[in-house]
């Protein structure tokens, strides 16, 4: 293998411009050296921020082109599975953005073509990378806040122009395929447990379906309760509440996980410890909300990316990931539709 890693971008649109652009040409080994998208503006403007890069107007062109050593994709949800089954059958390293794909058989066919190829398959779920959730995963590990008992979750989005893809959950938008692959995601790697049944209830606002509240049971009895919409405000909050205190942050505003012990009524010295903790944190918080710090989960999720492929080792989240939060949606997505509790089916990849 030369000494950086050839990759190609499959798909060029809001989110490569926002961000898999700008960090797959500043990461030391990779080289961004094929750009592909169907729509001529797009690739143009994507083309202008990496002008080394070949351009291609369908994705199989730069498979068969033979140069790129990986492929990372970012086409429309509904298109996710068929441009990674056919890159690894190229013998091409994926990593694809969320969701794995929008039904249960194309997600079957791309862990098929990936256990076939050999070859490093991972899913875009970056946020299991960012620094706040890295830390409450080992607080919890260590038993910070005892037994977990429940969790509260708000992930949303400011209201934007979208794709018209993203208005019709039929063609892989709504909130559920966008958001919720996050949050079930998260579920799983923060608790290291399955969900095994689901509830759901969905608003349309802006678009068809993209509000909902959603409940998930998690193997070991924990219940988690999230809102999610992408017409309102940015907010990624999460609280973990244990028998012996509980866990939360917000990942756009907060520099630190906030502890908050069991009872009101603290000891003279317990109070005097956490207002000087407060205290110390405030510049810094002050700070972050005026000049929020850009999430460094994406770099993070694509390096890793770089290095599995590069090392050979396997690594996380890969396709098998996708595949269990993508079987969480569906379940998610009856439970919406038939106004019942569903019990997730069974992926055991």
């Amino acid at each position: 293998m030369p000494s950086k890693l050839r990759i190609g971008l499959v798909g060029c649109g809001r989110i490569a411009q926002l961000i898999h652009l700008r960090v797959l040409a500043g990461l030391p080994d990779a080289e961004l050296i094929a750009l592909a998208d169907a729509e001529p503006a797009r690739l143009q403007e994507a083309q202008a921020q990496v002008r080394s890069a070949r351009s291609f107007a369908d994705y199989r062109e730069l498979y068969e082109h033979g140069q790129a050593e990986a492929a990372v994709i970012c086409l429309p949800s509904q298109l996710h599975a068929e441009a990674a089954v056919a890159a690894f059958r190229r013998g091409l390293h994926v990593y694809v953005e969320k969701p794995l794909a929008t039904t249960l058989e194309d997600g079957t066919s791309v862990l098929q073509s990936w256990r076939s190829s050999g070859r490093v398959g991972m899913v875009g779920f970056n946020f299991r990378l960012h620094p706040l959730y890295q830390t409450a995963r080992t607080a919890l590990q260590e038993g910070r806040i005892g037994l977990v008992v429940g969790v509260v979750a708000v992930f949303s989005s400011a209201a934007h122009v979208l794709p018209a893809w993203k208005h019709d959950p039929r063609t892989g938008g709504g909130v559920l395929l966008d958001l919720a692959s996050h949050l079930v995601d998260r579920a799983r790697f923060l608790f290291e447990q399955e969900v095994q049944e689901v509830s759901a209830a969905l608003r349309s606002v802006r678009t068809e379906a993209d509000s909902a509240s959603v409940h998930l049971r998690l193997a070991n009895g924990i219940l988690v309760q999230g809102f999610l919409s992408m017409s309102t405000i940015e907010e990624d909050r999460i609280e973990i509440y244990g028998d012996a205190g509980k866990l939360a942050f917000d990942r756009y505003r907060s520099t630190g996980l906030d502890v908050v012990p069991p009872r009101v009524w603290e000891g003279r010295a317990a109070r005097l410890r956490r207002c000087l903790a407060v205290m110390g944190q405030a510049p810094r918080r002050s700070w972050s909300q005026l000049v929020p710090p850009r999430d460094p989960s994406f770099r993070a999720a694509l390096e890793k990316f770089v290095q599995a492929v590069r090392t050979g080792q396997p690594t996380r989240p890969d396709i098998k990931d996708g595949l269990r939060s993508l079987g969480v949606v569906l379940a998610l997505e009856e439970a919406a539709r038939t106004g019942q509790t569903v019990r997730v089916a069974s992926i055991d990849p």
